[in-house]
């Protein structure tokens, strides 16, 4: 299971948890990230993306794969 941010490139991030922060946080499109998988042997299994929660900026996808037995 791998899941991550919808998007492409990637956004600074400045502020986490109640922290200052520094950081790049990397988007990727689901299509993309599923290629790469069956490229890696993967086959999938399930997809899910939804819009952002509350306090989220991008949507979110979660991929299921396994390799074969």
């Amino acid at each position: 299971m791998i899941s991550f941010q919808v998007g492409e490139g990637s956004r600074q991030i400045s502020r986490a948890y109640g922290h200052d922060v520094s950081m790049d946080a990397q988007l990727f499109p689901p299509a993309a990230v599923i290629e790469d998988l069956a490229n890696a042997g993967f086959t999938m299994v399930a997809q899910m993306s939804r819009e952002p929660g509350p306090r989220e900026t991008s949507p979110q996808a979660v991929l299921l794969a396994q390799r074969p037995a």
